[in-house]
């Protein structure tokens, strides 16, 4: 029972702290100093340190699917319909919300580490003894990097899954490159990209925020930042679950049905 109350209570701490750091990055983006190169170096760092492993696992989850989805159609003469399966169901779709798993691991426990590591060097403390905002200098400007860096990631790890898709269409189903290419951009309309892309801002920001949020968090040595980089990862996941349900069920009821 004790447990149920401290976990109970530790939840409503985070949501508290989640709003409050959410409002204070918002508020305080907008007034200078402005940051620039820090944000274009945060997103450097997390492009291209994610990018091989994300192309490496579209390709991977586009050839796995391909075949699965592919041969089993086949046995009921649909095999033409592979295309469009593969882009309803997958690609916007399941693929994105995988690949932003692994940058919430990847991504969010660097950006934990390094928070923490500085709370505890006291490096935050000297910025303020020396005048300058951690919010500013160090918070905003990884929060702004992966609101950017994270949807251009999963938009191009979802085309190179999607050639992936057609590549073994062709070898494997003797599908038609350029016409598997064709049926699946022309098969759903336009919102339902716009709403692909949509959600990837929304799960970037809940990475963004958990992973700042549990860095901040930390006081004491090494065993907690550890503790406190498997926390953020964590609730960036149940984030991203609970996120993708809601925004999902916006969709098809309000949006793509809704319109009809």
């Amino acid at each position: 029972m004790n447990q149920l109350i401290t976990y109970f209570y530790n939840s409503l701490s985070f949501v508290k702290d989640f709003f409050s750091l959410s409002g204070s990055v918002f508020y305080h983006t907008f007034k200078g100093p402005f940051y620039y190169r820090l944000m274009i170096q945060n997103m450097y760092d997390f492009g291209y340190r994610s990018l091989f492993i994300v192309i490496f696992f579209a390709m991977s989850v586009g050839f796995i699917v391909t075949l699965h989805t592919g041969y089993g159609l086949e046995n009921y003469g649909a095999k033409i319909y592979v295309s469009k399966m593969m882009i309803l169901s997958l690609f916007f779709l399941f693929l994105t919300v995988l690949i932003v798993f692994i940058l919430a691991g990847k991504i969010g426990s660097g950006i934990t580490s390094e928070i923490a590591s500085m709370k505890i060097s006291e490096q935050l403390e000297a910025l303020r003894a020396l005048g300058v905002s951690p919010l500013k200098r160090v918070i905003i400007p990884k929060v702004l990097a992966c609101f950017f860096i994270i949807p251009i990631l999963c938009i191009f790890v979802s085309a190179i899954g999607l050639l992936t898709s057609a590549y073994v269409g062709k070898v494997f189903l003797q599908l038609d490159f350029i016409n598997f290419l064709g049926q699946a951009l022309l098969t759903p309309p336009l919102e339902f990209f716009l709403f692909g892309v949509f959600k990837t801002f929304v799960f970037a920001f809940f990475i963004a925020i958990t992973s700042c949020h549990y860095g901040l968090k930390i006081s004491k040595g090494s065993y907690e930042m550890g503790q406190s980089t498997m926390r953020a990862f964590v609730v960036s996941f149940i984030l991203i679950i609970f996120g993708d349900l809601i925004l999902t069920t916006i969709y098809y009821n309000f949006i793509h049905f809704g319109g009809k």
